[in-house]
C-alpha cells in the first residue's frame, strides 16, 4: 500500500508539467470559438491634440512625386499608393484634413522640409541627417533594397561586386549616401526618377540599378521593360516612416495615434490593393476546424501518456548505463596519463642532451658573426659616402617619415637647399599650404590624402616651392610605405626628392611647339566642314543673282518685291558666311594655356555643328544631341574645348563611312557626374578592336587605308584633356560601334 502511494506520487510530478501543456493548448483552441466582446470607440486624440489642430487648421503633407507603389501623382493629379490609402484613413479616423503639396522630385520634396515650407513628408526612410530637421514615428512598410542587372548577368551579386561598374540610383535616396560612403570604388549615376534608372540599365548604358523591390516592380510593369531581372539583395534598413517637422512634436504624436487606430485588416488590404498579396481564403469552415481541433488535443493527449511510460523506462536504463560507461571512462583516462608522463621524460631528456651540442655549435657562430659585423660596418660607411654625393650630383635627397607622429627626416644638405633649418620636423599639411605654389596645391594635396588613406600604392607628385634663395623650383617627389603594423596599419613612408627645373622648362618648350602643331592639324580637320559649310549659302547667293541677270537680258520687267526678297536672301546668306569666317577666324586665334576662363560644353558643341554640320549631312549621318542645360562650368578655352569636339566627332564620322550600313549615328551628350562635367561621343560604328586600344592615344596612329588622315585627332583631344587635369576614356557599346568620353573637373563655386 505504502510502495504503490509512492509509485503514484513520482508518476504524478513527472506528467504534471505534460498535463500544463495540454491544459494551455485546449485553452488557446477553444479561445478561438469565443466571440470577441465588443470594444467601446474612444477618440484617441487628448483635448489638448484637438486644441493643437484648431490653432494650426492647415497641414501641409508633400508626398514623393515618382514613388509607386508607395505614393505618386496618377495621370489626373490625384495622390495615390499605398501611403496615400494609409493617410485617407488617418484622416476619417481623427477627422482631420491634409492639404496635398505636389514637387516636381525628390530633392526638391527633401529641400522643403528643411526649409519647414512642408509639414509632413509621406513616405521616407530614416537617417541620421534626416533626423536632424524631422522626426519620425512608426515604420508601416519594410519593401527590400535589390539590385536589377539585365537578364544576361548571371549569378548573385553583392555591392562588393559591383566595385568599378556604373551602378544608377535615384537622386537624394537613403541608400546612395550609404554606397557613396560604404563603397566608394562603385561608378554611382544619378538620374530624377527610378524609371529613368531603369531605361538607362534597360538600354546597357548601365551594368545595375539599386533601388527598393516594390517601386521597381511596378515601373517594369508599367514601361513593359522585360530585359531585366534581380541580381541580388542588399543589407540595408530601407523600413519607410511618415516624417514631421521636427518643431512640431505634437504633430508628430497625433499621426502617429492615427497610425494605431489602423487594423492589421486594413493595413492587409492596402497593400494586398497595390503590392497584389493574396489573403489566405481557409479551406474549412468554425464548425469543421472546431471538431478538428479537438480531435488534435485527444490524439497530444495520447501521445504525450505514451511518451510518458517509454521515457521512464529509458531514463532508468540510461542511469545504469551512464554509470557504467564513467567507470570505464575513468579507468582508460588514467592509463593514457601514465602513458604521456612516460613520453614527457623521454623527450625531456633528449632535448637536454642536444641543447648541450647547439650552447657549443652558438658560440662559434657568435665570433664568426662579430667579425663580419666588424666588415659591413666598414663597407656601409664606404657606400653612405657615395650615396651622398650621388644625391648632390643629381640635386636629390632622401626622405623618411613616420606616420604615427608625423616625424619626417631630410638629408641634411636637401633640408638646406630648400630652406629648412633642421633636417628633422614634424609634417603638417596646413603649413605646407603656404610654401607651396597656389597652382600645385591642389594636386599636391589630392596626392597627399590618397596616399595616407592607402587609395594609391606609391606618392608621385610634381610641384614648384620655394628654394633658400626665395626662388620657385620645380620639386619631384616619390615613395611608399614601407612599414605596416599587424592589423595594416601604415606605419612608415619613404622615398626620394629631386630638383626638376631643367626638366620642366625642356618640357614646356616642347608642350609650346606640340601645341601649334596640333593646332594646325586641326585647322586642316576643320577646313574640310567649312567648305561644306560655306558652299551652300555661295550657291544659293550665285542662284539669286543669276535670276536677276536673266530678268535684266531677258528684257522682262523686274518685280520689285520679288527683287527685294532676293536681295533679303542674299544677305541672310552672306551674312551665314561672315559668321562662319568669323568663328574659324577666332577659333585659329593663339591661346596661351594659363589664358583659362569658365567655359561651358554645350557652347563647344553648337560651335562644331556650325562647322561640321553640312559635312555630316552629306556623309549620311544623323547627329542627336542630348546635352544637359543645366550643365556646371569647367576651367578650360572655348577654342580648345571645341578643337576637342571637332576631332571627336570627325573620328566617329570617319569611323562611319567605313560602313556599308544604311543607318549611321552620332550621339553627342553631356551631363554632370559628382565634381566632373562629362560628354560622350557614341557612334554605331564597328567599334575598336583590343588590338589597338591601346594605341589609339599615340601620335600618327591610324587605321585609315591609303594614307587618309594623320593620326593626330584622337592625341589632340587626349594632349588637350589632361593637361586641364581631365580624363580621356573610350569603350565598346554593347548595341555596336564605340563610346569617346571626355570628364573635366568642375568649376567650384566661391
Amino acid at each position: 500500500m505504502i510502495g504503490g502511494i509512492i509509485i503514484k506520487i513520482k508518476l504524478t510530478s513527472v506528467i504534471r508539467p505534460f498535463v500544463i501543456i495540454a491544459v494551455i493548448i485546449i485553452c488557446c483552441l477553444t479561445s478561438s470559438s469565443l466571440p470577441a466582446s465588443e470594444e467601446r470607440v474612444i477618440d484617441p486624440l487628448t483635448p489638448e491634440d484637438r486644441k493643437w489642430l484648431a490653432a494650426h487648421p492647415v497641414i501641409r503633407l508633400a508626398p514623393d512625386p515618382s514613388f509607386p507603389p508607395i505614393e505618386f501623382f496618377d495621370e489626373n493629379g490625384n495622390y495615390s499608393g499605398i501611403a496615400a490609402d494609409y493617410f485617407s484613413l488617418i484622416e476619417e479616423k481623427l477627422g482631420i484634413k491634409l492639404q496635398i503639396v505636389n514637387y516636381h522630385s525628390f530633392n526638391e520634396l527633401l529641400n522643403a522640409a528643411k526649409n519647414r515650407e512642408v509639414d509632413i513628408l509621406g513616405s521616407l526612410i530614416k537617417t541620421p541627417e534626416r533626423q536632424d530637421y524631422l522626426l519620425f514615428g512608426r515604420s508601416f512598410l519594410n519593401p527590400p533594397v535589390v539590385i536589377i542587372t539585365r537578364k544576361n548577368v548571371e549569378g548573385e551579386l553583392n555591392l562588393v561586386q559591383l566595385a568599378g561598374r556604373k551602378v544608377v540610383v535615384v537622386s537624394g535616396y537613403a541608400w546612395q549616401g550609404y554606397i557613396k560612403e560604404n563603397y566608394p570604388d562603385i561608378d554611382l549615376i544619378t538620374v530624377p526618377d527610378p524609371a529613368t534608372g531603369l531605361k538607362i540599365v534597360s538600354f546597357g548604358s548601365a551594368f545595375a540599378m539599386v533601388n527598393d523591390l516594390a517601386t521597381a516592380s511596378y515601373y517594369t510593369e508599367q514601361k513593359d521593360i522585360s530585359n531585366l531581372h534581380i541580381s541580388g539583395n542588399i543589407e540595408y534598413d530601407s523600413s519607410l516612416y511618415f516624417a514631421s517637422r521636427k518643431d512640431w512634436p505634437e504633430l508628430n504624436s497625433i499621426l502617429n495615434k492615427g497610425l494605431d487606430l489602423i487594423t492589421p485588416e486594413e493595413a492587409r488590404a492596402i497593400n494586398n490593393r497595390w503590392i497584389g498579396m493574396q489573403n489566405d481564403t481557409g479551406l474549412f469552415n468554425q464548425e469543421t476546424w472546431n471538431y478538428i481541433k479537438t480531435g488534435i488535443v485527444f490524439i497530444l493527449l495520447a501521445l504525450i501518456f505514451s511518451l510518458l511510460w517509454n521515457r521512464s523506462l529509458q531514463n532508468q536504463i540510461n542511469k545504469n548505463t551512464a554509470q557504467l560507461d564513467e567507470e570505464l571512462a575513468e579507468r582508460i583516462q588514467s592509463e593514457e596519463d601514465i602513458r604521456q608522463k612516460k613520453a614527457t621524460l623521454r623527450a625531456t631528456y633528449q632535448e637536454l642532451q642536444s641543447s648541450y651540442e647547439e650552447v657549443e655549435a652558438l658560440a662559434g657562430e657568435l665570433e664568426e658573426s662579430h667579425y663580419k659585423l666588424l666588415v659591413t660596418n666598414a663597407e656601409l660607411s664606404l657606400t653612405q659616402d657615395r650615396l651622398e654625393l650621388a644625391l648632390l650630383g643629381a640635386k636629390a635627397g632622401l626622405w623618411d617619415w613616420q606616420l604615427i607622429s608625423g616625424e619626417l627626416f631630410l638629408n641634411q644638405h636637401y633640408a638646406k637647399h630648400i630652406g629648412y633649418r633642421s633636417n628633422t620636423f614634424i609634417f603638417d599639411i596646413n603649413k605646407m599650404k603656404k610654401h607651396i605654389h597656389l597652382e600645385d596645391w591642389p594636386q599636391f594635396e589630392k596626392t597627399y590624402y590618397s596616399f595616407i588613406k592607402d587609395t594609391i600604392p606609391f606618392c608621385e607628385v610634381e610641384y614648384r616651392i620655394k628654394d633658400s634663395s626665395g626662388e620657385w623650383v620645380w620639386i619631384y617627389i616619390f615613395g611608399k610605405i614601407i612599414e605596416r603594423s599587424e592589423n595594416g596599419q601604415n606605419l612608415r613612408a619613404a622615398g626620394i626628392v629631386q630638383e626638376i627645373n631643367n626638366r620642366k622648362q625642356e618640357s614646356e618648350k616642347r608642350a609650346r611647339y606640340e601645341a601649334e602643331a596640333l593646332k594646325m592639324t586641326t585647322l586642316s580637320i576643320m577646313s574640310a566642314g567649312v567648305v561644306h559649310e560655306i558652299s551652300q549659302p555661295l550657291n544659293a547667293i550665285k542662284i539669286l543673282a543669276d535670276g536677276m541677270f536673266y530678268w535684266q537680258e531677258s528684257g522682262q520687267t523686274i518685280d520689285i518685291k520679288e527683287a527685294a526678297t532676293a536681295f533679303k536672301n542674299i544677305s541672310i546668306q552672306a551674312e551665314r558666311i561672315n559668321d562662319i569666317i568669323i568663328h574659324m577666324r577666332n577659333l585659329s586665334s593663339t591661346v596661351e594655356d594659363g589664358n583659362h576662363h569658365p567655359c561651358n560644353i554645350n557652347s563647344a558643341i553648337t560651335g562644331t555643328m556650325k562647322i561640321l554640320g553640312q559635312q555630316l549631312n552629306d556623309h549620311g549621318i544623323s547627329v542627336n544631341l542630348n546635352t544637359d542645360p543645366n550643365l556646371s562650368m569647367a576651367m578650360a578655352h572655348e577654342q580648345r574645348l571645341e578643337e576637342v569636339v571637332i576631332n571627336l566627332i570627325t573620328n566617329a564620322m570617319r569611323a562611319l563611312d567605313e560602313l556599308k550600313q544604311s543607318e549611321k549615328l552620332i550621339l553627342c551628350s553631356t551631363y554632370q557626374q559628382e565634381q566632373y562635367v562629362v560628354l560622350e561621343v557614341a557612334d554605331n560604328g564597328s567599334g575598336i578592336s583590343p588590338e589597338i586600344g591601346q594605341q589609339i592615344w599615340e601620335p600618327f596612329f591610324s587605321t585609315k587605308k591609303g594614307g587618309e588622315g594623320m593620326g593626330l585627332g584622337l592625341f589632340i583631344v587626349h594632349s588637350i584633356i589632361t593637361r586641364w587635369r581631365g580624363k580621356v576614356s573610350y569603350y565598346n557599346n554593347e548595341w555596336g560601334g564605340a563610346t569617346f568620353r571626355v570628364e573635366l573637373p568642375c568649376l567650384k563655386e566661391s
